[in-house]
């Protein structure tokens, strides 16, 4: 669940630096997270996908999940990503370049 890759590697390396490392700093309005809240104390996390006068439907990381707006006691819009900070920590060096390499090339 995320941007479209293809053609991006016209924004060069700096562009993937910036958003892998910091992926907070630009976050996109379709790309922020959506926590909702129901009534029965549920709550689920995950892109806005669509909204109604009755429902929001989330894409969430497993399945989109629609939820009567009836059912929300809140709803939040958070300015943050749902792409964790420090995916590149948990790479050996020799991963980081190769998937770099992956991403700036013309695929």
């Amino acid at each position: 669940m995320g941007p479209d890759l293809g053609g991006s590697w016209r924004n060069g390396l700096d562009y993937f630096l910036e958003n892998i490392v910091d992926p907070n700093a630009v976050v996109g309005e379709n790309f922020q997270l959506h926590v909702l809240t129901k009534k029965d104390g549920t709550v689920l996390s995950g892109l806005l996908d669509q909204e109604s006068d009755t429902s929001i439907t989330l894409r969430t990381l497993t399945e989109p999940i629609v939820v009567a707006k009836s059912d929300l006691k809140d709803h939040q819009k958070l300015a943050q990503s749902l792409m964790p900070p420090g995916l590149l920590e948990a790479l050996p060096e020799r991963k980081v370049i190769e998937l770099l390499k992956f991403l700036t090339s013309k695929q």
